[in-house]
């Protein structure tokens, strides 16, 4: 029987974003590459975690992960950046820091959300120019996406609440469809929408705070964006819309 399409919360699906420091090519080569992939696939046994996909570009990796509890995020993390840290500053014979920070991490809230983060993922050597097509990429999770025996096997459409038809339909597919297909309406619509309704020329003229708390609130209920996405679309600081949304100037 088909599975029906939800979006009740699903508060345990995050997606994940780890960059080099001062956001240097970490993952430059392919030994780099395949050394981080080789850690994902050992130490994800280790965790009570689901790796549903992946995409490691030269200096940023991303990950869409399953997880039952928040500690075992952290620590899988940890694990493998440490791991991997430890090991680049060996082969290029340097110490400090690797990576920025510890890593980013938006919670995925529901189903139309997640689909289109996997899709995002996938389709970042595409958009990066890296590759025409998703499946030209080696080292993301696509290519396994593709295959009827990982999938059938893996608890990946158990986890996406898909059937093997829907599946396909999403993900197979997914190379010709906008990020923004599975979240809602275009920002593009939302944006043009407000701008006329407030009588205001283009986005740049959008300089009170009032406008811009109005206009991120309707990105992201209607848009389902995050407030970094709205920060960068807006061209102001994820510092700044912040503050404006917290009313703390």
């Amino acid at each position: 029987m088909p599975r029906h399409a939800r979006k009740d919360l699903v508060s345990n699906y995050v997606h994940i974003m780890a960059q080099g420091i001062n956001k240097e090519y970490i993952f430059q080569d392919d030994s780099c590459k395949k050394k981080y992939w080789d850690l994902l696939q050992k130490k994800k046994s280790d965790f009570n975690i689901n790796l549903i996909s992946y995409c490691i570009m030269d200096n940023h990796v991303h990950l869409v992960i399953y997880y039952k509890e928040v500690d075992e995020l952290s620590m899988f993390m940890k694990k493998i950046n440490t791991a991997y840290a430890k090991w680049y500053n060996n082969k290029k014979e340097r110490v400090g820091y690797v990576f920025r920070d510890r890593y980013k991490s938006e919670q995925i809230f529901d189903f139309h959300y997640l689909y289109s983060c996997i899709i995002y993922v996938h389709n970042n050597p595409v958009k990066a120019k890296i590759v025409d097509k998703p499946e030209q990429y080696k080292y993301s999770s696509y290519n396994a996406f593709l295959s009827d025996s990982y999938i059938l096997k893996s608890k990946v459409l158990e986890l996406l609440n898909l059937d093997l038809e829907q599946f396909k339909n999403i993900f197979i597919k997914s190379k010709n469809l906008d990020f923004y297909s599975f979240r809602g309406i275009s920002p593009q619509k939302v944006i043009k929408s407000y701008l006329k309704v407030n009588n205001i020329e283009n986005i740049k003229e959008i300089i009170s705070k009032k406008h811009v708390k109005e206009l991120a609130i309707l990105l992201k209920e209607k848009s389902k964006l995050s407030y970094n996405e709205i920060a960068d679309l807006l061209g102001i600081s994820r510092k700044t819309l912040y503050r404006i949304m917290n009313n703390l100037d």
